[in-house]
């Protein structure tokens, strides 16, 4: 019966583990594994983020309401300095986005099909995914983590 417990217990986390974009939930492993390559920085996985908090945002360059995120983002880990930060472009010109991700302290890539079976659909930008050091999300700009409004621009 004890033996039991322990192996219902063991695939209960494990099921918690690998299951992608619920809150509380760990990232999968093809998510960890999955090379990015960023418009700003070297080729790099979601697994290299382990160990710190990590905050995703979903922007577009031409976006106001992105770029204000973008700002209060860099200067909240500037003062903390306990988070790292990733983007994810959702221009439809990878020129334009290389342009803007140039001038920003973290890496950029564009955002795909692989990314939001990741994270899940991006129906408005900016959207934020925050996740633990163990990279399990604890919230996202549903739940208003993003300050700025959101908008609604033609991905």
């Amino acid at each position: 019966m004890r033996l039991l417990k322990v192996l219902l217990a063991c695939l209960f986390f494990a099921s918690i583990l690998f299951l992608p974009h619920s809150h509380g939930r760990g990232l999968s492993p093809h998510c960890l594994r999955m090379t990015l390559h960023p418009l700003n920085a070297p080729d790099i996985t979601l697994g290299n983020f382990y160990g710190k908090s990590l905050v995703v945002i979903f922007f577009q360059s031409t976006c106001l309401a992105c770029r204000e995120e973008i700002s209060r983002l860099e200067r909240m880990r500037r003062e903390r300095g306990d988070f790292s930060l990733l983007g994810f472009s959702m221009d439809r010109d990878e020129g334009r986005a290389r342009d803007f991700a140039r001038g920003l302290n973290f890496p950029v890539v564009m955002a795909d099909e692989r990314v939001f079976k990741c994270f899940g659909e991006v129906q408005q930008v900016p959207k934020t995914v925050v996740l633990s050091p163990e990279l399990f999300v604890v919230g996202s700009g549903e739940d208003e983590i993003g300050k700025s409004p959101p908008c609604h621009c033609n991905f």
